[in-house]
C-alpha cells in the first residue's frame, strides 16, 4: 500500500481508500483498519474508505459494538432518513415532508 502514497493529498488518499475497500468489500471493520495503519494521513484515508463502503453496504455492515456507543444515533439516524427522503424526491425543499416539516423539525436550518 505505500506505493500508493501517503494519502496526504487526494488523489493519494483516494486511491488508499478505495484498495482498501476493495481488499475488504463485505468486512468494514477490516477495510477500516487496512485504511487506517499506514503512516500518512490516516484519519483522512479510513474516513473515505468508510463512507466508500457505508453507502454501498449501508447500516447493516456497521459492527453492532460500534452502535452501541454511538452518542445521538437516534438524532443522526432521523437526519439521514430525513435527508434520503428529500433527496427522492429530487425537488430542492420539496421532498414529501416540505420546507415546514424541515423548519419544525431543524429550527435555524
Amino acid at each position: 500500500m505505500q506505493t500508493l502514497g501517503g494519502g496526504w493529498v487526494a488523489e493519494e488518499a483516494l486511491a488508499i481508500a478505495v484498495y482498501a475497500a476493495l481488499c475488504h468489500p463485505a468486512d468494514l471493520r477490516a477495510a477500516l483498519r487496512l485504511a487506517a495503519n499506514h503512516s500518512g494521513d490516516s484519519d483522512s484515508t479510513a474516513s473515505i474508505c468508510g463512507h466508500l463502503l457505508g453507502a454501498a453496504l449501508g447500516e447493516a455492515a456497521l459492527p453492532a459494538d460500534w452502535l452501541a456507543v454511538l452518542e445521538g444515533r437516534d438524532v443522526i439516524r432521523q437526519l439521514a432518513d430525513d435527508l434520503l427522503d428529500e433527496g427522492l424526491d429530487l425537488r430542492p425543499g420539496e421532498g414529501s415532508r416540505g420546507y415546514a416539516a424541515w423548519f419544525r423539525r431543524y429550527p435555524g436550518a
